[in-house]
């Protein structure tokens, strides 16, 4: 597998062909906080001396099905906190993670993926070229990304929380294990009515 595709799927990105802005969104954000507005309500908290990149929504394509995507994020100089929000189009249950172990949020399953970004792979990658149009380059950095993923029990509505830091390289498992640990610390997240 590239490092391209290993990045691809551990981040779950897609390039999408949307000609025009959807007509959905289901992120909200303030100045202190993002807020899901889909099946799963959830309110992600900002950390201090991080930034709100605001949402934004597309149409995409995973493993052939059709997906509404809402992405937003906390970002800092050397770390990212991203929120997706996510409907199944088609409604055929696609977003199953049940495959996946269980994390440390209840009610998500985890997974951890670390990669060496290239310019090319910032550019091509939906979700890198969004970090880098918010003034947050991927590009030259190893990024350690943990993903926690949350699925209503049809599969057809999800939200994923990805952790992302800059790391010095992919195989310093300690430094990647204390930087999961710092931003694992500053999610505060909450269910909402």
């Amino acid at each position: 597998m590239t490092i391209r595709s290993a990045i691809a799927a551990a981040l779950v990105f897609a390039a999408s062909a949307a000609a025009a802005a959807p007509a959905f969104s289901f992120i909200t954000a303030s100045p202190h906080a993002l807020r899901t507005t889909h099946a799963i309500r959830l309110e992600l908290a900002r950390p201090g001396r991080f930034r709100v990149a605001a949402p934004t929504s597309r149409d995409a394509v995973f493993n052939t099905r059709p997906y509404q995507v809402t992405l937003a994020g906390f970002l800092a100089r050397d770390r990212a906190i991203l929120l997706h929000a996510e409907r199944v189009a088609d409604r055929s249950g696609a977003s199953n993670y049940d495959h996946l172990p269980t994390g440390d949020l209840p009610e998500f399953r985890v997974r951890t993926q670390c990669a060496a970004i290239t310019a090319a792979d910032a550019a091509e990658e939906h979700d890198l070229s969004w970090l880098a149009r918010h003034g947050w380059n991927p590009a030259g950095a190893s990024l350690a990304i943990r993903q926690y993923l949350r699925t209503t029990p049809d599969h057809n509505e999800e939200v994923v929380i990805s952790l992302i830091a800059k790391v010095d390289r992919c195989d310093n498992e300690a430094a990647i294990a204390g930087a999961f640990a710092d931003l694992r610390q500053l999610l505060k997240l909450r269910e909402i009515g």
